[in-house]
């Protein structure tokens, strides 16, 4: 396949759903590895924010973009106002969201499917929210249910998903696929900055860091974090928990948990880190953990693998799907298992450079960020042949 975009349509790639986090640094690392295959971007226009890096790369590159204020308000105006320049037939790709708001007749929309929650009826996803606030969170997910059911075809980031789609939500088989994750181009070795590590590691323990990479949310479960420092401490392990979030009320409330166990000192925050710094925060820690409760696929697994560390990771079908072996599970559900688990675990070697092979064996059978980025734009082709989807396809979709 040739690696442009297809000559009979315009296409415009919506990079407006990510903008911070994981999503971002999946769209920076998709847009450079397209640059270095060459990709030819004239038909091609970018939906980006004002002051991003992807709006620096497009004025580098001479890529066609349109940039926004990253708020809420000039998202839905600008949504609303693309009828004006987006033609009945082209096609917005978005690497993660649903179709833009008003373009569910007009446009071919292809997206990821960026939320999995609504796919796992088993798990109580919302469960820790009061009566009126999980309410609130349901009415939410079913109108983006809503939104993602008016795309015409479907990314997911597992089989596991991909699979849920078809058989329990009558997802049109020929009109979903699976791209499996890739560490990003930055993420290796190579990219490890010494100056980023005296930066963001001073004063802090050496021996047995666990990184968090990740925001503070219920869902992240940093919460049991305090009992497990606390255990810990209790046993004579030296250790810190690294975390790179930006500080909210959920987040305090943790730290006043670890505050009240006397075991405070154990957490460290250096802060959101950028694309080109995950390489070395990752280079200088013992373990990344990810204890969600749920995710559809965290970049932390690939991320991990791809910086020979070992992973800790929830012990639930949907991370065992994505890791096999690559991983050291742990029951999160149970705090005195959690604990136990996590400290034999740092005892024990073995198992933790099992857990690293594997991981270099499972990233090989993920797609380079080359084979993924040309997986994308091949994405692109085919639904341009499939055209939109039948009114009769889509009101099979029970989502």
């Amino acid at each position: 396949m040739e690696l442009k975009a297809p000559e009979e349509k315009l296409v415009f790639f919506n990079f407006l759903y990510a903008p911070s986090g994981g999503g971002y640094q999946n769209s920076l690392s998709f847009v450079e590895t397209l640059i270095v295959l060459g990709f030819d971007f004239s038909n091609v226009t970018f939906f980006v924010f004002i002051g991003s890096e992807l709006e620096t790369i497009c004025k580098e590159n001479n890529i066609s973009y349109k940039a926004i204020s990253n708020s809420v308000l000039s998202k839905y105006r600008f949504e609303l106002l693309a009828r004006t320049f987006v033609n009945k037939g082209d096609v917005v790709f978005s690497l993660f969201g649903p179709p833009m708001l008003g373009m569910d007749d007009r446009s071919i929309n292809i997206g990821g499917m960026a939320i999995s929650n609504v796919f796992h009826k088993e798990v109580d996803f919302w469960g820790y929210l009061g009566k009126k606030s999980k309410a609130i969170k349901v009415i939410k997910d079913i109108y983006r249910k809503y939104r993602y059911r008016q795309l015409d075809y479907w990314i997911f980031e597992t089989e596991l998903l991909k699979d849920k789609a078809i058989h329990e939500f009558k997802f049109p088989a020929k009109r979903t696929e699976v791209i499996k994750m890739t560490p990003s181009i930055l993420v290796s070795p190579s990219h490890v900055s010494e100056i980023c590590i005296e930066d963001k590691y001073k004063n802090i323990s050496t021996v047995n860091r666990f990184l968090f990479l990740c925001g503070a949310h219920p869902n992240k479960r940093l919460h049991v974090l305090p009992e497990l420092a606390k255990y810990l401490d209790e046993k004579g392990v030296e250790f810190s928990f690294i975390f790179t979030l930006v500080e909210n009320s959920y987040y305090s409330d943790v730290l006043a948990l670890a505050r009240k166990l006397g075991v405070e000192k154990y957490f460290n925050n250096i802060g959101p880190v950028k694309p080109a710094e995950v390489a070395s925060v990752i280079n200088e820690v013992n373990f990344v953990c990810t204890f969600s409760l749920l995710e559809s696929f965290s970049n932390n697994f690939v991320e991990a693998w791809a910086m020979s560390k070992p992973l800790l990771v929830t012990s639930k079908d949907w991370a065992k799907e994505s890791c096999k072996q690559a991983a050291l599970y742990v029951n999160v559900d149970k705090q005195s298992e959690l604990n136990q688990q996590v400290y034999s675990v740092i005892n024990n070697l073995k198992a933790q450079q099992y857990a690293v092979e594997c991981g270099a064996a499972q990233l090989a059978v993920h797609p380079s960020a080359e084979e993924k980025a040309e997986k994308y734009i091949a994405a692109i082709h085919k639904v341009i042949k499939l055209g939109k989807i039948s009114k009769k396809e889509r009101k099979g979709i029970c989502l």
